[in-house]
Formats: C-alpha cells, structure tokens, sequence
C-alpha cells in the first residue's frame, strides 16, 4: 500500500500568557489541542481538543476541561501544539472568528471596522490570518457563520493566542447592542434578539432617522456609505446597498422612509429600479431587512 503523503505540518501556536485576559484565565474551561490529517486523502489539517493527560476533551462534557495553569503546564512542556477555551452556555461570553481577514500583518478595512465597532480584546489567530474578538454578549443558536464571519457563544472551542492586535483593548467588554448591529447585516436582522430602537407614533423626520444611525456604534459606516464611500468596506456595492438598509431599518419602521433616505446618498444607482418581479432591486434589499 502507497504510503500518504501529508503536508508539511503546521508549526506550534505562539501563545502569549500575559496577553489572555484574566476573566479567561479563571475559568475551568481550558483544553490543549494538537494538529491532526484530516479527510480520506490526509491533505489537510485540523486542530484536535485533547485533555493535559492526552485523552479526549469534548466541547460538551465540562468534565474534561480542565484549569489553565493545568493546561498551561502540558504546553508549556511541548507535548501539545496550542492552548483553547472552550465557550458554554452559561459563561456569557462570546466569540467572533474573523477568518483569512489579514495580509502580511495587515487587516482588510472591511473587517477592520468590526474590530473598531467592537472595541474588545482582539487576538491574532493561530495562523496569523484571522483575528478573534471576545467580548460579554450572545450570538445565535443556530446562525453562526456566514462567509469569512463566525460567532459562537457555546459548545465550542477557540484556539487563544492571547497574542493581542495592535490598538485593541486588553480587556473583554460587553457589547451586545453592537453586536446585534454587526449580525443583523451580516445574517440578517430577524436574527437578533434585543429589541430595535422603538418607532411607535408618528414617523419620525428623514434627519432624526439618519441621525440616530450616524450616532449608533456604526456610525462610521453609516456616514462612509451615505456619501457613497463603500470600496474601503465592503467587497461589492451590492453588500454595502444592503448594509446601509439593515442600518436604517433599525431606527425605522417604514420600508417606504429607508428607500427614501438610501436615494438621497452617494450609493444611489441605476441597478436600484431594475425589476425583481413586482418589486425593485432595491425594494427588494430592503425589504429583507425591515419586515
């Protein structure tokens, strides 16, 4: 039988102790990890949860985590290739896993602009690709990942470097509210579970709408987008369309308000009246978001 041939291994994790925050150090929910082939042809790697003793570490069986300074100790000695926490149900901490986000040390705007609106300890990844955001707050039960995007808030571990970014916090912060923001653009604002901004009574005037957009934890992107300014944010001018309007549709109420504002900004564009059955493209994008 030919013998497999597997890629070069990946090197050990570079782990910074001081860098970890100590609200992760206290907890009992530690487990190392070592690389292992993955798939039929062993082409590629995955990263494997183990206990300090080398038996099997489960992301849903507590009794096989363990302290960190246990963990600590079995890395510290080379018999594993990383560190991990694992997130449960009950720690009110949450994760978001920004995949393939960096080149040569630098992060993509797009994702720069999460990191900024969250404003809570960030770690580079394992391979110095990614990025990791803690931060006290709930994803989705069933919504977690789209794209280059993953939040997990349970039944899961991260690999932790505690090798910080460059101008984050050192400190996990609650930050639910922004949170919903960033997911209901990424995955749709039926998703998020704290409650939109009321809009009972009376419409409210064009300028408060965008006002309050503006003063919101995006208000950054809001204020790039209204004057048109995607590139820098967004892959397409289609996801930075419909970005826009899941911004507006959380101060407001009325499909018919958002179209009007988005017609007024620097995104406005032709492909806005094409047809998409009864409804414009537009019209369309909106709709998606405000129900």
């Amino acid at each position: 039988m030919a013998q497999v041939s597997h890629p070069p291994r990946p090197p050990r994790s570079r782990v910074d102790r001081d860098g970890i925050p100590p609200e992760l150090i206290a907890r009992k929910q530690w487990v190392t990890w070592i690389f292992a082939p993955q798939g039929k042809d062993g082409m590629h790697w995955t990263k494997v949860p183990l206990r300090p003793d080398g038996g099997a570490a489960d992301s849903t069986a507590p009794s096989t985590w363990s302290s960190f300074d246990v963990v600590w100790a079995a890395y510290s000695a080379g018999r594993f290739d990383g560190v991990g926490f694992v997130l449960s149900d009950d720690d009110g901490l949450c994760c978001v896993d920004l995949d393939h986000c960096a080149t040569d040390g630098r992060i993509h705007p797009s994702e720069q602009s999460i990191i900024d609106q969250l404003d809570t300890f960030t770690e580079w990844s394992q391979s110095d690709g990614g990025v990791h955001l803690w931060l006290s707050g709930h994803g989705h039960p069933t919504r977690r990942r789209n794209g280059r995007v993953e939040v997990y808030d349970s039944k899961r571990f991260i690999c932790i470097t505690g090798r910080s970014v460059a101008g984050t916090r050192p400190t996990i912060e609650a930050r639910q509210a922004e949170l919903d923001e960033i997911m209901a653009v990424i995955f749709g604002p039926e998703i998020v579970t704290s409650p939109a901004p009321s809009t009972a009574g009376a419409e409210i005037e064009d300028t408060e709408v965008v006002r309050r957009a503006e003063a919101a934890a995006a208000g950054r992107v809001v204020r790039a987008l209204m004057g048109g300014h995607w590139e820098a944010l967004y892959e397409s001018q289609s996801e930075a369309d419909s970005a826009l309007a899941a911004y507006l549709a959380r101060q407001t109420a009325s499909a018919d308000q958002i179209e009007r504002i988005m017609r007024g900004t620097g995104l406005a564009r032709d492909k806005w009246d094409t047809r998409r059955g009864a409804i414009t493209w537009l019209r369309q994008q909106i709709t998606t978001h405000w129900r």
